[in-house]
């Protein structure tokens, strides 16, 4: 039993010995908030809390804001190594000072203007002629004002002193706010709010920023590395495990907020970082050069001050990597052009061979109707043939049925066979001439073919003029 317990102690021993040794090698970093502990900085304490700032050998210490100091002071004092502040990021570069921004956290800035429901303030330009407390570089606001036409002296602004106080006591019609903050203890207060919303006048600035100096990046770029990809870590456990954020913060950060508040702000902020949207920290530089814009227009920042050296995109050497993505995409795009182009190709050598049978049936229809016309022609021409030549024998033999029919019982006997043999040589005559005529038919016909045989010329000529003498 006792050999059991020595070996416990040792045991002990050593992982102490190991985690002094270990915590030991850890580099001390410490990260400036904007503001006091709450929902609207868990991606940092989720990066703390699951060892990601450890893991990548960092030991992080978070400070809350201080009165009448910003992130901007603490940073380039040498007070902290990283900061959490918003686009008045500008207003820093343009004192000279080189801060670099890390990540966008918000996609959107929380900032909003809320007024009391009973105010009727329900639009900017409800505003002309009331006072407005705003807090300290809330450039949103005047963004809003600049976009919608509205000139500044309409207004009564006074400077926020971060405190609801004044605006439930009615001493001011409008403040600024957080949308992920503020409105929760009204709300549950029961009064009823007017929300007015950047956005909605087409103004739409980044919102919590991380960053840092650009003199840190260049002497200790490794450090900033690791910071902002342990930080994007905990910023997407913290999203993904809001419940278990909202009660680490209540219970070992700050329990200035219920734990109600602090899901509200955890349900607020997931909206604006949107998560499913986009990737955590995205920055689009085309929108910075917006905001800036924004910031030269309303005198924050000099007509000179411009984004080279403010992104963390300057600073990153970018790794060639294969656009898989875009290769597939012009792959795809390129079977479908090529699937079209052959269908396109079969149908259309399909439709010149329809044209080319439709041409030659349209030819051999000319054609037969050539054929049709000339054998209607051939057909009318043989007709009169027929009419002819059945005329004249059977005039003849009409004219001795006459003769017979009307002197018959006055003949001798003589005479009648004299009649009965121009009849017969008659009959022979017209058959004859039928024959050949069917003869004809059939060769026109292709039944049958022509013989060619000698004949007398002599005899035909006479049997022809005896045909006319009998007539």
């Amino acid at each position: 039993m006792r050999l059991t317990t020595r070996h416990i102690l040792l045991l002990a021993f050593l992982v102490m010995i190991h985690h002094f040794a270990y915590s030991s090698e850890l580099v001390p970093v410490r990260l400036q908030l904007k503001w006091k502990h709450q929902f609207q900085f868990a991606g940092y304490y989720a990066a703390i809390e699951r060892g990601y700032y450890r893991d990548v050998g960092l030991d992080v210490s978070i400070l809350e804001a201080q009165p009448q100091k910003t992130p901007f002071d603490a940073v380039f004092r040498g007070e902290a190594e990283f900061g959490v502040c918003t686009t008045d990021i500008l207003s820093s570069k343009n004192k000279g000072e080189t801060p670099v921004v890390l990540a966008n956290i918000f996609q959107h800035s929380p900032h909003i203007i809320i007024a009391m429901q009973e105010s009727g303030i329900r639009h900017i330009h409800d505003l002309a002629g009331k006072k407005i407390a705003a807090e300290p570089g809330a450039a949103d606001l005047y963004a809003i004002l600049l976009s919608e036409g509205v000139s500044l002296d309409k207004f009564s602004v006074e400077e926020l002193d971060f405190s609801i106080d004044k605006f439930i006591a009615g001493e001011v019609d409008a403040i600024t706010a957080y949308s992920t903050d503020q409105i929760f203890p009204l709300q549950e207060a029961g009064y009823e709010l007017n929300l007015i919303y950047p956005t909605n006048s087409g103004v739409d600035f980044y919102g919590d920023l991380l960053f840092t100096s650009q003199a840190l990046i260049l002497s200790n770029p490794a450090l900033v590395k690791k910071f902002v990809a342990a930080s994007l870590k905990g910023w997407s456990y913290a999203l993904s495990n809001r419940e278990e954020l909202v009660n680490l913060i209540y219970n070992k950060y700050s329990k200035r907020h219920s734990l109600n508040h602090l899901r509200f702000e955890a349900e607020q902020t997931w909206k604006l970082i949107l998560p499913e949207v986009v990737e955590i920290g995205y920055t689009n530089p085309g929108r910075w050069e917006t905001i800036l814009e924004m910031y030269k227009r309303l005198g924050r920042v000099d007509e000179s001050v411009t984004l080279e050296g403010m992104l963390y995109a300057d600073y990153q050497k970018q790794p060639f990597r294969i656009p898989w993505r875009l290769i597939i995409i012009l792959c795809s795009a390129l079977i479908i052009a090529i699937a079209f182009l052959s269908f396109f190709y079969r149908y259309n050598k399909k439709l010149k061979q329809e044209i080319h049978k439709r041409e030659l049936i349209q030819q051999q229809l000319s054609e037969t109707n050539e054929v049709l016309f000339r054998t209607n022609k051939e057909k009318d021409k043989f007709f009169s043939i027929i009419a002819h030549d059945l005329r004249s024998p059977f005039t003849a033999f009409l004219g001795i049925t006459q003769v017979l029919l009307e002197q018959i019982d006055a003949m001798e006997l003589k005479e009648i066979k004299y009649y009965a043999e121009n009849l017969n040589k008659s009959a022979k005559n017209l058959y004859r001439l039928l024959e050949n005529l069917l003869q004809w038919s059939c060769i026109k016909q292709g039944l049958s073919t022509p013989q060619f045989t000698t004949f007398s010329i002599n005899k035909t000529v006479e049997d022809i003029l005896k045909m006319f003498r009998i007539s």
